[in-house]
């Protein structure tokens, strides 16, 4: 049987697997260029910024002034004046301010080597707090193209690409988890930003972050402001925004910072004595919520109540009884 005029159009109009296939690798490549291009920038800066969390019904919380110093590999990251953390290659802290003095509130393993938490003005690089660098996830071999193509995300044209990745969280732990990146639909592949999917529902997912950029130095586009926006069940996956901070300053620095200035020294804090060794690259955790974003939990199992069983002993005795009286009957 001869195939008929149309349906050999048809075989012609609709992309091979092969072409699909080389358009998706084609927008992971440009996408892994564009940021790799993004990143590169002073290795010493400071910058400030201002952030603010929302709670579900849209309530603001007052305004915090964050600085964050970056000088090689330490970082040291300070809000309103309350609360500081540290990274340096020994090891990392946190610490909170009370009554007119820090208190060290934790110390945690030093960053692996190929850790570097993204945000400020590289949030348009990688996954924010996490040390995966969009370049970085896209050149992994073990990184799989899920889909992509032309989009629309919140209401503008764009270039859609999800991946199944790995990604190192604050725990040093190493996680697979699933990513929507979403780029400029036109021109250079900028990440307008990025959502985590969940697991157990193919259309659901956790947070989503918007990136706003502008022109920066040598034209490169450099970061305004990130709106973290979340999602759940109990809300039916109707979003809210969760948080929100912007970039008020940004300078690059005349050059490195001492390293003592990322020490718990520098806050009057005696040096810990034990550092807590990094598991982090040796286990793959699930996939699943990184818990970035507190989520409103969802709603608890009906507890078993003794009741319930006596209620079923004496719907069967019932049963049992109409039962043997019926058989009498007979």
């Amino acid at each position: 049987m001869r195939p008929s005029r149309w349906s050999c159009l048809l075989l012609v109009c609709l992309p091979s697997p092969a072409t699909a296939d080389e358009g998706l690798a084609k927008l992971a490549a440009a996408i892994r260029d564009e940021s790799r291009a993004n990143a590169r920038g002073p290795e010493h800066v400071r910058y400030e910024f201002t952030a603010r969390s929302f709670s579900r019904e849209g309530r603001p919380s007052p305004d915090d002034q964050g600085v964050v110093t970056r000088s090689g590999r330490s970082t040291l990251y300070m809000r309103s004046g309350r609360f500081a953390s540290g990274m340096n290659s020994r090891y990392g802290f946190e610490a909170a301010r009370q009554n007119d003095a820090w208190v060290l509130t934790r110390v945690i393993a030093p960053e692996p080597a190929d850790h570097k938490t993204y945000g400020g003005p590289t949030a348009h690089c990688g996954f924010d707090g996490l040390g995966s660098s969009f370049h970085g996830a896209l050149a992994d071999p073990g990184t799989k193209l899920v889909r992509g193509g032309p989009s629309v995300w919140r209401g503008k044209p764009c270039r859609e690409l999800v991946v199944d990745t790995t990604i190192i969280g604050t725990d040093r732990g190493r996680y697979r988890r699933r990513y929507g990146l979403y780029a400029a639909a036109d021109g250079p592949a900028t990440i307008l930003g990025y959502r985590l999917y969940r697991d157990d529902d193919p259309v659901g997912w956790y947070t989503e972050n918007v990136i706003e950029t502008a022109p920066g130095p040598a034209g490169r586009p450099q970061v305004k402001a990130v709106e973290v926006y979340a999602a759940d069940k109990t809300a039916k996956y109707e979003p809210w925004i969760a948080q929100r901070w912007d970039l008020t300053r940004s300078e690059p620095l005349p050059g490195p910072v001492p390293e003592r200035e990322f020490t718990l020294s520098a806050f009057g804090l005696p040096e810990p004595t034990t550092i807590p060794k990094s598991d982090g690259p040796a286990f793959e955790g699930p996939r699943g919520d990184p818990g970035l974003i507190s989520r409103q939990p969802d709603p608890p199992a009906e507890p078993w109540r003794p009741w319930w069983l006596l209620a079923l002993v004496v719907g069967l005795l019932a049963a049992a009884g109409v039962w043997a009286v019926r058989r009498r009957a007979g």
